[in-house]
């Protein structure tokens, strides 16, 4: 009920928004096309705590994971964007947005949503991120897709080669990390405040026949009661965004919650409602920025008792093309008797080349531990790594 309710009531405000639309849109142009996007390379060099373990077998399930791997590789990621907007003769403004990725991947298609905007604010339909995720701000990363809070690349490994690993990969302080299907509604800022809220009937995307897969245009509607999958997702975001005397400052506050398809008050793994909550800030001056932000969550993964919070913060001073600076984070999750953590750093320099073209070179530290002395569901107790990157990122 509360899933229909809150859809009702985002379609209503959609209805008003668009009114008179159908009248001006004989006289509007044709929605305008922009290409962007980004992609990110590197070369890295990695050492990671790499015994074969207690039984000194390699190749069985209490090795470290950084036994028997190499230690030089290379990242690469990128997306392509694909946008498009016009402005109707009544002023509503009207766009698409669609990432395409730059490399092979189940989901091709990373987000692909509609937008209508005018001055009550904004309606976006598609997939893509929630408002508690969109509305971020918190710790800055110095090089592009390398740093502590959720990073574009881990360029080294929790797990082993049998899968064996900590439940734990980076600390991610961004609240609510999937791209679904969402109904989303941001409001005007005003007097620098905005507010977010976004709808996901089922935690899946449209079309797509990977993870999380909603099926075709005439799949139909989706199974109920899944264990393990989300139902009735609602999001809601905040932030403040404002300057005083030189200070650029940003505030911002996130929640999500989540139905399992299970059954209220059935016991087991997959049967959790998740839950999460969490803040943030960025404060810049005179070149300097400091941000950090917390997170906790509840039932990840929709796994009942796996419990865990997430922190971080970061400082990057910026002058002419240089940008240097450091993330530092720390995890925990936990799932009595078992408890993993992570804690781990990232330090950095990025140079500018031009207009969107950087260089960048970055040292991080990671360590992960565990409670747990079982091999079977973890890894050993000592799983240390540093990792070298130095490559470019472009935006264009």
């Amino acid at each position: 009920m509360r899933g229909t309710l809150l859809a009702t009531t985002i379609l209503a405000g959609t209805a008003v928004m668009a009114a008179g639309a159908a009248q001006a849109q004989d006289k509007a142009g044709p929605v305008e096309l922009t290409v962007g996007g980004y992609m990110q390379g590197y070369m890295n060099y990695a050492s990671q705590s790499d015994g074969a373990g207690p039984d000194n077998v390699s190749g069985t399930a209490d090795d470290a994971p950084g036994h028997n791997r190499r230690n030089f590789g290379f990242l690469r990621e990128g997306e392509i964007h694909f946008t498009g907007r016009t402005v109707l003769d009544n002023g509503l403004r009207v766009g698409v947005h669609v990432e395409l990725e730059a490399e092979d991947d189940v989901n091709q298609i990373d987000e692909s949503y509609v937008w209508f905007e005018n001055n009550l604010g904004r309606i976006q339909f598609g997939k893509a991120y929630p408002a508690s995720y969109i509305m971020f701000y918190g710790a800055p990363t110095p090089v592009d897709g390398l740093g502590i809070n959720t990073p574009n690349f881990l360029p080294v490994n929790s797990s082993n080669s049998s899968g064996v690993g900590n439940l734990i990969s980076t600390p991610a302080t961004y609240v609510g990390v999937s791209k679904v299907e969402h109904l989303t509604y941001f409001t005007p800022r005003i007097v620098g405040i905005q507010l977010g809220v976004s709808y996901a009937p089922t935690a899946c995307q449209a079309g797509n026949a990977g993870t999380n897969a909603c099926g075709g245009s005439y799949a139909g509607q989706q199974v109920a009661n899944v264990a393990g999958q989300a139902y009735d997702q609602l999001s809601v975001g905040a932030n403040y965004v404002n300057t005083f005397g030189g200070f650029d400052v940003g505030v911002y506050g996130g929640y999500i919650q989540t139905e399992n398809g299970v059954a209220a008050g059935a016991i087991g793994t997959n049967t959790g409602d998740m839950k999460q909550w969490g803040f943030g800030a960025s404060v810049g001056y005179m070149g300097f920025t400091l941000g950090g932000g917390y997170r906790k969550s509840e039932d990840i993964g929709m796994t009942r008792g796996l419990d865990g919070w997430d922190w971080n913060v970061g400082l990057t001073y910026t002058t002419g093309p240089w940008t240097v600076g450091g993330q530092y984070g720390q995890t925990e999750y936990d799932l009595a008797p078992r408890t993993d953590d992570f804690n781990g750093a990232s330090v950095g320099a990025q140079y500018e080349l031009g207009p969107g073209i950087n260089l960048g070179v970055a040292v991080q530290y990671f360590d992960w531990g565990t409670n747990s002395t079982n091999p079977a569901i973890s890894v050993p107790a000592t799983n240390e790594a540093w990792n070298v990157s130095a490559g470019t990122s472009l935006t264009f």
